[in-house]
């Protein structure tokens, strides 16, 4: 179950997130870090530490591994605060999604092991599944694991893998012989695997993986060999959770953007702002954040519950997404022109909307899975 922080805290944390990302993370430094087809690993390795030392790494994880102990629910005002501010960490992959994989899943060796440098920040470890022609079909994986005498030979490729370039190591999603998901923990420096990096639309570091028959022992296998499934949509549900919420901060964060621009902009001798289509467009912008915010948080809070309730997620989802395109198009309409250039802030965040829509589905593919609920006779927030 997931536990929500009293409001207080959940204040005094995000206030503090909001003053550490304003000091460290501000948006000359995005546009530097964007600016540099490479970045130095080191850099980013440095943040990461950072947000160990700030205690953001282990809100989820539990307090037998340095963790706080306190649910997904409470990572709210974190994921908030990193979409408002452009950062360029993969948090909810890496930070996130990863550690609960390896709650669920892990051995308890594995945990002691894994855990803490994680927690910590000392250790960056991504989350590699994605692979091409999935189209948003986590189950369709290719990458094949088969047993070796006492371990294991890896085949197969990734995609769009965040941090995959400077990560220490990624867990991967493979087929088993059986036709079952297993998880491997591969560090980067094992041979077999190449590593093509690339820059996404919003600036993010990313990679493909390729694994070339690559030799795992035994103790790289996170849990049962080809039992992965049940413990790899976990994985997923919190990355699309974790999704919705960093979007809600992106879409505030660009609607105040947008306020501002149009108290400033003069047209015919007045501020846009007072032209009544202007404050209607405004409005509508704060509505879709609005709307979008609570269905955020339910997602948060409804990952790790008992029972799967994917057609919440895909309801939080369908609306989020919808909201990233109407909030970030509607910016750059009022901000015209100088809202596509370099220098203006809001055309980075419209960008960073642009790849939260499409992450983890966008709103055509969940509302396709609502109807194919609703058909099937199973279970929705609609009946």
């Amino acid at each position: 179950t997931m536990n929500a922080m009293p409001d207080d805290d959940s204040q005094q944390l995000a206030d503090s997130d909001t003053r550490y990302l304003r000091d460290h993370h501000g948006f000359p430094r995005h546009r530097k870090l964007v600016a540099d087809a490479h970045p130095a690993a080191a850099a980013h390795r440095a943040d990461w530490r950072a947000f160990g030392e700030m205690g953001w790494l282990g809100i989820a994880a539990g307090a037998d591994h340095g963790g706080s102990g306190l649910g997904l629910a409470a990572t709210a005002p974190v994921l908030d605060a990193l979409g408002a501010r452009l950062v360029l960490l993969p948090y909810a992959n890496a930070g996130l999604a990863v550690i609960a994989l390896l709650q669920d899943a892990a051995s308890a060796e594995q945990r002691a092991a894994w855990l803490p440098p994680l927690v910590a920040g000392e250790r960056t470890v991504a989350f590699a599944h994605e692979e091409a022609g999935m189209r948003y079909r986590w189950q369709a994986v290719e990458t094949r694991a088969s047993r070796d005498g006492d371990g294991f030979l890896l085949q197969g490729a990734k995609q769009a893998v965040a941090a995959g370039a400077w990560a220490d190591g990624w867990i991967v999603s493979a087929r088993a012989e059986d036709g079952g998901l297993s998880l491997f923990h591969v560090p980067a420096s094992q041979a077999g695997v190449t590593i093509t990096p690339w820059t996404a639309v919003d600036g993010m570091p990313m990679a493909d993986l390729a694994f070339a028959q690559v030799r795992l022992p035994a103790s790289a296998c996170i849990g049962g060999h080809g039992t992965g499934g049940a413990h790899l949509e976990h994985a997923l549900d919190v990355l699309l959770a974790a999704s919705c919420a960093e979007a809600v901060g992106t879409m505030a964060a660009l609607l105040a953007q947008t306020v501002d621009y149009a108290k400033v902009r003069t047209q015919f001798g007045v501020p846009i702002s007072s032209f009544q289509v202007i404050q209607h467009k405004l409005v509508d912008m704060f509505t879709q954040v609005q709307l979008s915010r609570p269905l955020a948080a339910l997602a948060l809070s409804t990952v790790g519950r008992l029972e799967r309730q994917p057609a919440v997620l895909s309801a939080a989802k369908a609306q989020v997404s919808a909201a990233c395109r109407f909030v970030g198009e509607t910016a750059i309409q009022v901000h015209g022109g100088i809202g596509m250039t370099e220098e203006c802030e809001a055309s980075h965040l419209f960008r960073r909307l642009v790849a939260l829509d499409k992450r983890m589905g966008d709103r055509h593919h969940h509302l396709g899975l609502l109807v194919e609920a609703l058909q099937d006779g199973r279970p929705t927030v609609f009946a």
